[in-house]
């Protein structure tokens, strides 16, 4: 393995801060590998569309394919996707967008499952009016005003 960083336009997932400040000490390994997955197969990957490029919204994730990335078995991998839902860290949906949030809703659907990250990881776009270039400005740091705890965006954006 080498010591160099990847080269620009290698490909890199840009990971929020927040999951290295106040998540991953919380998280099992499992959960960790999981929620990565989702971000990796989500914002890490880009979309053309024809106003230009995107981040995926969701991604079609099989169980062995989580089983495979992941180096963890069916049961690890299905008790990790139950906490991130559970925390709304992520999102696992029918194909038609119904949100698949219990094991058994997960268990008796027939179909391919979507995930994304959950509502938290989203900058509402009226957020970053004005400086849209700057990563400062998010729904945790409006303003200099730090929100702290567990809430998500669409609480902020309800004024919650």
């Amino acid at each position: 393995m080498s010591n160099e960083l990847p080269r620009r336009g290698s490909g890199a997932v840009p990971i929020p801060n927040r999951l290295f400040d106040e998540l991953m000490p919380r998280l099992s390994d499992s959960e960790l590998r999981v929620l990565l997955l989702v971000l990796r197969q989500t914002i890490g990957w880009r979309e053309r569309t024809e106003d230009g490029w995107r981040h995926k919204r969701r991604d079609w994730i099989s169980q062995a394919q989580m089983m495979k990335r992941t180096g963890r078995g069916s049961e690890a991998v299905s008790k990790a996707v139950g906490s991130l839902v559970g925390l709304g860290l992520i999102v696992a949906e029918a194909a038609d967008g119904r949100a698949l949030d219990t094991a058994a809703k997960r268990r008796a659907y027939v179909g391919r499952m979507y995930f994304r990250p959950g509502d938290m990881w989203i900058t509402p776009a009226r957020l970053q009016l004005g400086k849209p270039n700057k990563t400062t400005y998010n729904v945790y740091n409006i303003g200099g005003r730090k929100i702290g705890g567990w809430t998500r965006a669409s609480a902020i954006e309800r004024g919650h």
